[in-house]
């Protein structure tokens, strides 16, 4: 009887096996098998282990990436969180955060996604118009330029073309007369002053100004001395403003705290800069230093040191104090604003890995009165009472429908020339500095007030 076939393999019979070599070769294929499915998961086991999320979400990689405020255009990259290759603006950037959170919140290894106020149109005009300004620069002895503004409605920093020393805007340097309506709105703010007030413009001894010798300072002159050296008697607050006279501004700020008795009146002057510098919002924004302190060499964040020193009265016209550019900004931004105050920003949003963990809010506060705010922006919006000779500075618009206020700025002895122009909407200024020791030749708004207008009037444009 035949057997039925088995359900499983038998092993070959005898005389049925592979020779030895063919089994040979079948078990060296197997090995190789093996070995190259081992090699392949170990691949793969490393790839995932090193390119895995942790449970928290956060990447094992570092990457700080800046943005204009559209939140789409990249304004700079890096793996640290800056580089000497980086726009100075996101050093300022940073600076910001770290004053809010810390240095050690941005060593994680973490993406991050930085949105700026920074308008990539404003700003490629700003570059535009330092570019546009660089050969009456060096015309005018100058080496070295900055520009920055500021959305009045917002306190949101449009654009920041920084020096090539990258800190000029946050480096203090000497005020010059960008001071004065600062230490009128100072003077409006204490007293029942108004743009009709009379204000003696005349040469005479003031607290540090015995006034014995009226020559020129150069000859050892004592006395303090207008720019013109001419003295026009009993004037309105409008004209000493418009006019650019220093004397009437000392008299002002000797005058802030009514039957002022202090020595020297340095409670009114003590008062008038607390104004500012609330304004500045930077109780060390408005400082004055000893004699033989070379004020460049001091950091652009330094706080108060024993290098600092009592103001006094020369500080009503700039001369012998100093403040950042950011700062002044900040305080011309409460005149455009109606003397309402809304924190200077430079950031819009943060995010960490994809998480949004800040974001700007408005928010801010009336601290210089609105009549006074007004006032000031009155008067240097006025071509009447201007001592300018081109009186389009003070308009633009198609039809000229927008009232520019126009500050200028120029320091006793040259080294700096600046402007500030505003309007409702924006604010602007330019600083150009000459070089170590050196002064800027000629008219100073000859090289300031055309890149403040021209900025000003393409971003109303816009």
């Amino acid at each position: 009887m035949q057997q039925p076939e088995p359900d499983f393999p038998l092993p070959y019979p005898p005389e049925q096996r592979p020779p030895k070599k063919v089994r040979q070769r079948y078990k060296l294929f197997m090995l190789f098998f093996i070995a190259i499915t081992f090699v392949l998961i170990g691949a793969i086991s490393a790839y995932l282990w090193t390119n895995k999320s942790d449970t928290t979400g956060s990447s094992d990689k570092r990457l700080f990436t800046y943005y204009y405020r559209d939140g789409k255009t990249v304004l700079w990259q890096g793996v640290e969180p800056f580089a000497e290759d980086s726009p100075a603006f996101v050093n300022r950037v940073f600076d910001d955060l770290t004053a809010k959170y810390g240095t050690s919140y941005f060593e994680k290894n973490n993406d991050w996604k930085i949105v700026t106020t920074l308008d990539e149109s404003l700003q490629e005009l700003a570059e535009q118009q330092l570019a546009a300004q660089s050969e009456q620069l060096l015309k005018q002895g100058g080496h070295d330029a900055a520009l920055m503004a500021q959305d009045v409605t917002t306190g949101q920093i449009v654009s920041w073309a920084d020096g090539t020393g990258k800190h000029r805007l946050r480096s203090k340097t000497e005020v010059g007369t960008l001071a004065l309506p600062l230490v009128y709105a100072a003077y409006l703010e204490s007293t029942d002053a108004n743009a009709d007030t009379t204000i003696l413009d005349v040469q005479e001894a003031l607290p540090g100004y015995p006034c014995t010798n009226t020559s020129r300072y150069e000859e050892g002159g004592n006395c303090l001395q207008n720019f013109d050296r001419r003295y026009l008697g009993q004037i309105t607050l409008r004209q000493a403003l418009g006019g650019l006279r220093l004397a009437p501004a000392a008299k002002a700020m000797a005058t802030v705290v009514p039957d002022d008795n202090s020595p020297g009146r340095i409670d009114s002057m003590n008062k008038t800069i607390q104004v500012i510098e609330t304004m500045m919002e930077n109780d060390n924004g408005f400082s004055c230093y000893h004699p033989q302190v070379d004020v460049t060499t001091l950091a652009y964040n330094n706080d108060k040191s024993k290098e600092e020193t009592q103001c006094y009265l020369a500080s009503s016209h700039g001369d012998g104090v100093f403040a950042s550019p950011q700062d002044l900004m900040r305080a011309y931004t409460v005149l455009a604003n109606n003397g309402k105050q809304l924190p200077q920003t430079s950031l819009l949003k943060v995010e960490l890995n994809g998480k949004v963990v800040d974001e700007w809010k408005a928010d801010g506060g009336q601290i210089v009165e609105a009549d006074a705010a007004n006032i000031i922006g009155d008067i240097l919006s006025d071509p009447e009472a201007t001592y300018m000779a081109r009186r389009s500075w003070f308009r633009i618009g198609d039809n000229g429908e927008t009232k520019v206020s126009v500050a200028p700025g120029t320091t006793y002895d040259g080294s700096v020339a600046s402007a500030v122009m505003y309007t409702p909407k924006y604010a602007v200024g330019f600083w150009a500095f000459g070089t170590p020791g050196g002064t800027i030749k000629g008219f100073s708004d000859t090289l300031t007030l055309p890149p403040t207008s021209g900025w000003l009037t393409a971003a109303q444009n816009e």
